[in-house]
């Protein structure tokens, strides 16, 4: 519900509390990082990838946004950028 509504100022820091897919995220990514790997996170709700974008922000993680408004030019550079 909190995805839908913009009255909702939960907090970065909350925002792994409120949703267990977020808590379970949370968990996993330091670890898989400590590990050298990288993470392919697919979505195609807008709003849920600007919420991760929220966490990751808040996290310290590197990232790239691919959005279906994402030119093709830019969308090769970050698939470059993801895979170097």
């Amino acid at each position: 519900p909190y995805l839908l509504d913009e009255q909702w100022d939960l907090g970065d820091d909350n925002v792994v509390r409120v949703c267990g897919k977020f808590d379970v995220l949370d968990r996993i990514l330091p670890k898989l990082k400590a590990a050298n790997h990288r993470v392919l996170i697919y979505s195609q709700m807008v709003k849920l990838l600007d919420v991760l974008q929220s966490y990751v922000d808040f996290k310290g993680y590197s990232y790239r946004k691919l959005i279906g408004a994402t030119s093709s030019e830019e969308r090769a550079k970050l698939i470059e950028e993801f895979n170097d």
